[in-house]
């Protein structure tokens, strides 16, 4: 089968709203700017359009894994990166900083200490993955939707009540929530449930699900910030909303029938493989606390267009950087051959 490479697309997409995303909330563009402010709703406006990427990186795992056996090779070469990267950034802030063995044994354990949260629940999906691959090959098409229709119900209808988190869904920083939306993505797969609808209406979609995920936050804070903003100004806003998923699905389902040139397939070929380092760079706890924090809080009071143009010439460079990073790695580990004993791991599976 030829390979998708607007799905490859996405992957490097996504990765893109994941560090607008952080700079925007972490970077405290949204807090340092006034509540209601033209800057202040852009500024959310930017960041709910954004915060599908964690979906879309699940829904893509179900669409083009549910078929395919796991490898084991390739979640080794992730934890190995990961190790990698956090003892390079640990190191990095070690010359001015007095870290304790705390620090350093979670720089050499950063999945199960969670340094990388997607990471951690990625883990805990990929031995979950040929359980559901199973039920999605083989379940009976009506059952399949009937218990994928339930799921969503429970797990992303019932939980808009801000009062508890009934299910321990933890917003959707959870394996279980991975689970759920790595289901989604193959029976949309396997279905061609995507297919129905063009590409430019599921941009109008997207853009609906955004509106309607953004406009009821703006509403509340303008009636009662106080109350509404702690109780309920996220409830349409987190990765378990339904808004969200839909805008997820929307934007794979335009990536997935999208038709690149040779050219820029032979670069997202070389990229997208190393898109993952950019979240490994910068999205690591010492990161957010001496680079990001608060590091972009001066563009929620200037103009809409600087804030704009510097959130994207941020993203830019932080993407660069991670997957430059992310390659220098690759090849060091094919110099020392280390990709090569990883994927003997395959024959375990």
């Amino acid at each position: 089968m030829k390979r998708n490479y607007g799905i490859d697309l996405l992957r490097v997409t996504a990765m893109g709203f994941v560090a607008t995303l952080h700079i925007i909330g972490i970077g405290g563009i949204i807090t340092g700017s006034e509540l209601l402010s033209v800057e202040f709703l852009t500024a959310q406006f930017l960041r709910i359009a954004m915060l599908c990427a964690v979906n879309c990186y699940a829904l893509i795992s179900g669409f083009v894994g549910w078929d395919r056996k796991p490898k084991l090779s390739g979640l080794a070469t992730l934890w190995l990166k990961a190790v990698l990267f956090c003892l390079a950034i640990t190191a990095f802030f070690a010359r001015t900083n007095d870290f304790d063995y705390r620090t350093w044994l979670k720089a050499l354990l950063p999945v199960t200490t969670g340094q990388y949260w997607y990471l951690t629940a990625y883990v805990g999906l990929f031995v979950l993955m040929p359980i559901l691959n199973f039920a999605i090959a083989n379940m009976p098409k009506k059952d399949l939707m009937l218990t994928l229709s339930g799921i969503l119900v429970l797990f992303c209808i019932l939980p808009i009540s801000p009062l508890t988190d009934a299910f321990y869904l933890h917003d959707g920083y959870s394996v279980l929530w991975l689970a759920v939306v790595y289901l989604l993505g193959g029976c949309l797969g396997k279905y061609g449930l995507l297919d129905r609808l063009s590409p430019g209406k599921w941009l109008l979609v997207f853009l609906f699900a955004v509106v309607f995920a953004w406009a009821p936050r703006m509403l509340a804070l303008a009636w009662k910030p106080r109350l509404w903003y702690d109780a309920y100004g996220n409830i349409l806003i987190e990765y378990t909303s339904p808004a969200i998923v839909l805008a997820a699905a929307a934007l794979l389902a335009v990536f997935s029938r999208l038709r690149l040139s040779e050219g820029l397939e032979g670069i997202v070929a070389k990229i997208s493989p190393c898109a993952f380092g950019v979240y490994l760079l910068h999205a690591h706890p010492l990161v957010f606390r001496h680079v990001l924090e608060n590091r972009f809080a001066h563009l929620g009071t200037g103009s809409i267009g600087a804030m704009i143009g510097s959130v994207l010439l941020w993203t830019a460079a932080i993407c660069a950087a991670g997957i430059a990073a992310d390659a220098a790695l690759t090849g060091l580990m094919k110099l020392l051959k280390v990709d090569r004993l990883l994927k003997k791991l395959d024959t375990l599976l």
